[in-house]
């Protein structure tokens, strides 16, 4: 089972293509995702990313993995300025203007505030969770799927104002608490275009190994070809 914690491209069609084309010619390995929000400025409104639009696509959903005390919780995840409060004195209407001018997701459908759609992921996440306990034992092993940071730890502030005002757009201090609460075993985001290594915070392993742009004007990868860059970025949990 292989999975994309977002922004495969920037155009949700196009992504839901990529899986579909994936999952046709894949024999022995299932590949599922998340949208990131790259994945959300095309080709998609806010209510379609909520509804089942592939078998392959995870958001607000759980999946049991077979013969195993595992399960997977999708959430593509949101924001609600908390990360750049707790360093930076400026009220929601400051970080909405700026991020109307300055982000990518100044043109993502966007029915309900920042705030909203925040608490709204973090109620699925939890009624997701939930769910999972809910079947057969309360034990069950839980791996989270998000695409925004879960936890400030990740956070990195610097001397320029801007990143720092656009910490607002990376998570929300309330999905770290949620985590904590239901001491999960595994999550998996993205969102960030640094490589974390595999973190543990409480009872609860982070992974983080995005591959990132290799483009002119950002070069991230390691090395110069997409295959080893994509092996060596590919995390591989083995469960029982």
């Amino acid at each position: 089972m292989f999975f994309v914690t977002g922004d495969t491209f920037n155009d949700f069609n196009k992504t839901l293509e990529y899986f579909e084309q994936f999952n046709n010619l894949a024999r022995n390995t299932k590949a599922y995702f998340i949208a990131g929000n790259h994945d959300m400025v095309r080709g998609v409104k806010y209510y379609q990313l909520e509804e089942p639009q592939s078998k392959y696509y995870l958001h607000h959903k759980t999946l049991l993995i077979p013969d195993t005390n595992f399960a997977i919780v999708g959430n593509n995840g949101w924001y609600d300025y908390s990360f750049a409060k707790t360093r930076l004195n400026l009220t929601d209407n400051d970080y909405y203007h700026f991020k109307q001018t300055y982000w990518v997701d100044a043109v993502i459908d966007a029915p309900l505030s920042d705030r909203e759609r925040f608490d709204r992921t973090l109620a699925q996440i939890e009624e997701s969770i939930e769910q999972v306990q809910a079947v057969g034992q309360s034990n069950r092993h839980i791996i989270l799927l998000t695409h925004f940071v879960p936890r400030l730890e990740f956070i990195k502030f610097t001397d320029y104002e801007k990143w720092n005002i656009s910490t607002a757009m990376l998570g929300g201090v309330g999905l770290g608490e949620l985590i904590d609460r239901y001491q999960l075993d595994y999550v998996d985001f993205g969102h960030l275009h640094i490589r974390t290594p595999d973190t543990q915070i409480g009872q609860t392993t982070y992974l983080h190994q995005p591959l990132g742009y290799r483009t002119k004007r950002r070069h991230e990868w390691e090395n110069a070809d997409f295959m080893t860059e994509f092996m060596q970025t590919t995390k591989i949990i083995e469960i029982n």
